[in-house]
């Protein structure tokens, strides 16, 4: 089964079985995350998503990008998530024959806000991270080789971002495999994302969507959900 092969493959890998120039280019993209989000922020969506979560109160857990406060983990990934895709310069992932849009925003955002407030180590931020954009790449390709989903009017940064954010996510809060599927199933259920709607500030949306729904398919996960 594609997904417990997934599961089991990112709970058995380590920072030590990373390549060092993997790692480098892990530090290269969370570096360009950072400054595309902080650009970002000051852009018309990004100013209007962050004094929505600014006003929502929540509490103060992980600093939004640009702005000068803390919001809730959900909220604050789903502000920067938003900034980061919001003038569209951040990172892609392309293959020879097929593009796989940018696995940052929604992938990173939410590990950024939760390692924050967890007191992450930057090695278990970049182990997430990585096997996380492994599993946004694999899926993806997984889906072109099965049908695709962009020729089906799904757009690919929101809808693989929830599932790099849940697998990422599920690795730094040490979930067991079987939570981890269970959380992928909900995170699944949660992407929706259109190609329609690029170049519209819906369009901005899906980074931080795919980041925040990681975030509450994991939080579920723990549960038992």
């Amino acid at each position: 089964m594609f997904t417990e092969s997934l599961c089991n493959f990112v709970n058995r890998t380590s920072y030590e079985d990373i390549p060092p120039d993997v790692i480098k280019a892990a530090k290269d993209a969370i570096l360009d995350y950072i400054g595309v989000t902080m650009s970002g922020s000051q852009e018309p969506s990004g100013v209007m998503m962050t004094e929505m979560v600014k006003e929502s109160n929540s509490a103060p857990e992980a600093t939004v990008i640009g702005a000068r406060f803390k919001a809730s983990c959900e909220l604050a990934a789903l502000a920067n998530g938003t900034s980061a895709h919001t003038q569209d310069y951040d990172d892609c992932l392309d293959f020879p024959k097929a593009g796989l849009a940018h696995p940052t925003a929604g992938t990173f955002s939410g590990l950024l806000t939760v390692g924050e407030k967890n007191h992450a180590s930057g090695k278990d931020l970049l182990t997430a991270y990585c096997l996380g954009v492994e599993a946004y790449g694999k899926i993806g390709q997984f889906l072109i080789k099965n049908g695709g989903a962009g020729s089906r009017g799904w757009e690919w940064t929101g809808t693989l971002g929830v599932i790099g954010s849940t697998i990422g996510l599920s690795k730094m809060l040490k979930l067991s495999e079987s939570q981890m599927i269970n959380a992928l199933g909900t995170a699944s259920t949660m992407a929706s994302c259109l190609i329609r709607n690029f170049g519209s500030f819906a369009g901005h949306i899906h980074g931080g969507v795919g980041a925040r729904n990681g975030i509450e398919a994991v939080k579920l996960a723990m549960k038992g959900y």
